[in-house]
């Protein structure tokens, strides 16, 4: 059992470290907020968060007034919310902006010294040749030239690290989702800076390649090892590597790649999916008792 090391020197010579786009600093009570913290659920949208907190609630921590959990911090760029041992946080939408959170949230654990949080990416993606509706968790993240690596530019020299996730998580959670008699699958999750182009999508406002250098593209995707592509995860695995905290992310496929790119019909249910995953998953590692019996919405009987 350890607490987050922040291998950066400078940090360590500031008076107060500000967390300026969550709204916390250094010089505040950390321990005494977050010190106790366990999980760390991120994903894109305000609202969902919320939800998610509130479902923790109902599940673990039942004192707590759900009509009562507000954001706390700085809300203009992210939501956060702690019920108990766990954070829900939004991130919005692609890797410089979740980068940002993932700095400052994480600077603000590990003055927190919280003990071994797990930090963990729920969100939704495309799939490439795998039906809608299946939980994909990653095991390692892929760049847009098919990679396992996130590059990136720092003073003006490219910096390359691995990506990958840690298997004490990804594999619980993928017994947590078939006992739940969800189509699963483990692999990895390619990362795009943009929706449309980035994507070999067809449907942009924008597209200079042909249908077939998109199939061509996808299926070599595929045999490297590729289940599914969204916007987050390659930094995301890069980043909780680089530092050793447990990580995974655990999207739920809303298209199949390979027979088209639009998103349409009703998802929610299929969104829900990876809460419900992530929920059972969380009774062993919080060891607390449940008091809920959440079903994503398709599955009500």
């Amino acid at each position: 059992m350890s607490t987050i090391t922040i291998p950066n020197p400078h940090v360590a010579k500031l008076e107060v470290d500000h967390y300026y786009h969550i709204g916390f600093n250094s010089g505040m009570d950390l321990a005494g907020m977050f010190g106790d913290v366990k999980l760390v659920i991120f994903g894109g949208a305000n609202d969902r968060m919320k939800k998610i907190a509130q479902l923790f609630a109902q599940a673990f921590y039942p004192e707590i007034d759900v009509d009562s959990i507000a954001p706390i911090g700085e809300t203009s760029r992210f939501h956060m919310f702690k019920v108990g041992n766990v954070i829900t946080c939004s991130h919005q939408m692609g890797q410089p902006s979740f980068s940002i959170l993932l700095h400052e949230i994480t600077k603000m654990l590990s003055v927190a010294k919280a003990i071994d949080p797990v930090y963990i990416r729920l969100g939704t993606s495309g799939g490439i040749d795998v039906d809608a509706g299946t939980v994909v968790i990653s095991n390692k993240g892929f760049n847009n030239l098919l990679g396992t690596s996130h590059q990136f530019v720092a003073a003006g020299k490219v910096i390359e690290r691995p990506s990958e996730f840690s298997a004490a998580v990804y594999e619980p959670l993928y017994k947590c989702s078939t006992e739940l008699g969800f189509k699963t699958a483990i692999g990895g999750t390619m990362c795009c800076d943009d929706f449309y182009e980035g994507q070999s999508r067809l449907d942009g406002a924008i597209c200079e390649y042909t249908e077939e250098d998109k199939i061509e593209f996808l299926k070599r995707a595929h045999d490297a090892g590729v289940v599914n592509i969204e916007m987050e995860s390659c930094y995301f695995g890069a980043f909780t590597k680089y530092l050793n905290i447990k990580a995974a992310t655990m999207c739920v496929t809303l298209v199949r790649r390979l027979n088209g790119d639009q998103v349409v019909g009703n998802t929610h249910a299929w969104v829900d999916r990876p809460i419900a995953v992530v929920l059972k998953y969380a009774e062993g590692l919080l060891g607390l008792k449940r008091h809920d019996n959440f079903v994503p919405e398709e599955d009500h009987h």
